[in-house]
């Protein structure tokens, strides 16, 4: 019997790598806007927006837009994160690595995969769209409108029609994406291709281990849901 039925991902640093140079696309946006932009302009940008993020537990495109011209003092429009998405859809790698692929491909094939990302549904369908990798999810989760990872709202877009048991959480943040899940009855595994938390047993760095590591755990889910049965 499959314990198992859903596996969602985190999205950045996990499925796509994110680089701080992503940020220098805002620069097209803000010519369009006619407004000024140089690597001051973004510094600031970023730490503006990483304040909002730290401070705010529910994104909203115009709480961000908000934010980031108060810090700033300039004059963002409503359609900004409209716009900026479309930039970000292109910050991908040149080459998404085989090994990410294969993995999905393999796991498609037995379970459900959604992703479960602390950024807007819109912009990271786009950018999954862009590296080849939306046909391998049956669902993209964002954070339009609620509270970010580790909270219920977020957690619960996966558990609509599964019960927590029948799910797994991968991800690049112990807090986050392991122990947040645990917080709400999901398996979590750590992607830590640094292999920085080897106190934690459930964790991979490759993802060509992620197959195998999904069967031991679907072994292990197997045997406690039978003595507990």
């Amino acid at each position: 019997m499959k314990i198992i039925k859903r596996i969602c991902f985190d999205l950045d640093n996990t499925l796509i790598p994110w680089s701080d140079n992503n940020y220098k696309s805002i620069r097209p946006v803000f010519k369009n806007l006619g407004l000024h932009c140089d690597n001051d302009t973004i510094s600031k940008f970023v730490s503006a927006l990483q304040d909002y993020i730290t401070t705010c537990d529910i994104f909203t495109a115009s709480g961000i837009t908000t934010h980031i011209n108060m810090n700033l003092n300039i004059n963002l429009n409503d359609d900004f994160i409209s716009m900026w998405s479309e930039e970000l859809a292109k910050c991908i790698p040149k080459k998404i690595s085989p090994a990410v692929s294969l993995a999905l491909e393999e796991l498609a094939e037995k379970y459900e995969l959604y992703v479960l990302t602390d950024w807007f549904k819109e912009s990271q369908e786009k950018r999954l769209i862009n590296s080849g990798l939306i046909k391998y999810f049956s669902k993209v989760c964002g954070i339009d409108n609620i509270k970010t990872k580790p909270s219920f709202e977020s957690y619960n877009q996966l558990l609509i029609d599964v019960k927590p048991q029948n799910c797994v959480m991968i991800g690049d943040s112990l807090n986050k994406d392991v122990l947040g899940a645990a917080n709400h009855g999901i398996f979590g595994i750590l992607y830590d291709p640094q292999y920085k938390n080897q106190d934690y047993p459930y964790a991979f760095g490759n993802f060509n281990e992620l197959p195998e590591l999904i069967e031991q755990i679907e072994e292990m889910l197997y045997i406690k849901n039978k003595i507990v049965c």
